[in-house]
């Protein structure tokens, strides 16, 4: 070991950060795609690097042109939040397939050896709201995710 102290601020590479997608049910299409910002190793063991990230999430909606010919005459969202419920318009919409995986690639060096770090992302629920449309015609998603992440030593 070199001596060096945690945490590291790791310089990285990367290898990929394309937009994945997913169908709902309604026919929309949701845009995923994971951008890795920062990435600091806090230690370094026996099981690899650990290590803590800073990234974003970035997510669009594309609703089928039936559905955003049936919003046309919505107003459009509110800028204050509207409780995920019902009574305020909410309904589930299923996740229909994967398109395309949302999965992001990186290479970083540690003190104590070069790594792959691979992200993935799965949308775990999605409701949307009818009541009102966004500025680009479609309903108004919330979608929930979940990070999977792995890293190897190279």
């Amino acid at each position: 070991m070199s001596g060096q102290e945690y945490p590291v601020q790791a310089m990285f590479s990367v290898e990929k950060e394309d937009w994945g997608s997913v169908r709902l049910s309604d026919e929309s299409i949701v845009d995923v795609r994971f951008v890795l910002a920062d990435l600091v190793i806090t230690g370094e063991d026996l099981l690899g690097a650990q290590a803590m990230m800073n990234h974003t999430v970035l997510v669009r909606a594309r609703a089928s042109p039936e559905l955003i010919k049936e919003l046309a005459d919505k107003p459009l969202a509110p800028d204050t939040p509207i409780p995920i419920t019902e009574d305020a318009g909410f309904e589930k919409i299923e996740v229909q397939n994967v398109e395309k995986p949302i999965r992001s690639a990186y290479r970083f060096e540690g003190p104590r050896g070069k790594y792959a770090l691979s992200i993935e992302v799965s949308i775990q629920s999605v409701v949307r709201n009818k009541r009102f449309k966004t500025p680009n015609g479609s309903p108004m998603y919330n979608i929930r995710w979940t990070l999977g992440y792995k890293v190897t030593k190279v």
